[in-house]
């Protein structure tokens, strides 16, 4: 066993900024880190040194043939269209058939046996079995860190009761565990009987990463006037983010300077330009592609406002903080989001934004028009994020201190 190094395991393809951003604190306090992950479905993934990418397809015996069928599904989900019905057949089968302590185990179990690091670190459900079994083999810690309320997505009540039960089974045998909001950790307590505190730990940047460009990128990229307001939403394009609704909205407001920019890509974005067509908003709502994390920042400081539309469909999306509130935040960008407490209390505390009702585009229209009316709640909103972006900042010595009696 290594006592200086850690393992980090995760189903990312396109490795959260969190992930790097715990690397690269732990190599900061004398850790060797690295970061076993899915194989690279993109060109714009950046080449971090310190990933070993898994292959892709598994190999298939009389043992696990049936691990195929997810997969195949991961495939289907990436390439094929959102309503095919192959594709909901395949999602069907695989989750029926799959036992997904046996899958993630096969994904993995090949890869982390050439290891033997100090603590190995689980990032999200599907990868804790794994990271419970190699260190079991070479007595290692384990730390489980829970970007979210993994179990409780938008999932059919089967795979919903799956992945409970995995949690319930696994999450005892962590040495530590941290997730990214006051909700979720008081969540994950009381659901399993943690009597240790679960660690939060924010998905804010760090400190180096907080930007003051403000340039013109967006209007010079779509031919924009100087005084057109531009609305953003960053991040990846997929089902149950209320993308759809938010798009639409743009019919219905009144206000001519206002813009909306959907930055990312995602299995959602043909449609999100169907919607654009239909509703003739080819003048109001411009797509851009993805861009790097080294780069994101520089867009996201050219907008007026971060919108974060998530509804409270399921219990992680009510608890949920995402990564591109904290990237708001740096930026200094006012927020307009729908009501979701562990946003709302973070808005409320610094005044930087404010939440609405988001559950048709006609509201969110509404909250867009009212907003811009107000020019003196703007600028309130601009003055404090500078301090906000000064006081949420990732909390290097706070994570790094969870690791201390591990070596």
């Amino acid at each position: 066993m290594k006592p200086n190094m850690v393992v980090m395991l995760t189903t990312d393809s396109n490795i959260d900024r969190r992930i790097i951003q715990e690397a690269d604190s732990l190599e900061f306090a004398g850790w060797k880190v690295n970061i076993i992950a899915m194989p690279k479905t993109s060109g714009l993934f950046s080449d971090d040194k310190r990933v070993f990418r898994l292959p892709f397809y598994p190999k298939i015996n009389k043992n696990n043939r049936k691990l195929f069928l997810l997969w195949l599904y991961r495939w289907a989900n990436k390439y094929m269209p959102l309503s095919s019905a192959s594709r909901i057949l395949i999602r069907k089968i695989a989750w029926l058939t799959t036992d997904m302590e046996e899958f993630y185990l096969s994904v993995f179990r090949n890869v982390v046996d050439k290891y033997k690091p100090a603590v190995f670190v689980a990032h999200d459900l599907p990868t804790l079995p794994a990271a419970i079994y190699a260190a079991a083999k070479c007595n290692a810690k384990v730390v489980y860190d829970s970007h979210e309320l993994y179990a409780e997505q938008e999932f059919s009540d089967l795979e919903k009761r799956k992945w409970k039960q995995l949690e319930q089974k696994y999450i005892g045998y962590c040495n530590s565990v941290i997730t990214v909001n006051n909700l979720i950790a008081r969540e994950l307590e009381q659901r399993y009987n943690l009597h240790d505190k679960v660690y939060v730990i924010s998905n804010a940047l760090p400190p180096k990463n907080r930007v003051h460009i403000n340039s013109k990128i967006f209007h010079q990229k779509f031919g924009l006037q100087d005084h057109t307001k531009v609305v953003l939403f960053q991040g990846g394009l997929s089902l149950n983010r209320n993308l759809e609704k938010l798009v639409e909205s743009m019919a219905y407001v009144r206000n001519p300077l206002i813009n909306l920019v959907i930055l990312g890509d995602g299995p959602l974005k043909s449609l999100l330009q169907s919607i654009t067509i239909k509703h003739n908003l080819s003048k109001k709502v411009y797509f851009h592609q993805a861009v790097t994390q080294e780069e994101l920042l520089n867009y996201t400081s050219c907008a007026d406002l971060g919108v974060i539309p998530y509804q409270a469909t399921c219990l992680n999306n009510y608890y949920c903080t995402p990564n591109k509130l904290f990237e708001f935040i740096a930026a200094e960008i006012p927020i307009l989001s729908a009501k979701l407490p562990s946003i709302e209390n973070i808005l409320n505390e610094f005044q930087i934004g404010l939440t609405a009702n988001f559950t048709s585009p006609f509201q969110i229209s509404h909250a867009l028009d009212s907003l811009f009316e107000n020019e003196q709640i703007l600028k309130k909103y601009k003055s404090n994020l500078n301090k906000a972006s000064k006081e949420i900042v990732w909390e290097d010595k706070k994570f790094t201190s969870i690791f201390e009696g591990y070596k």
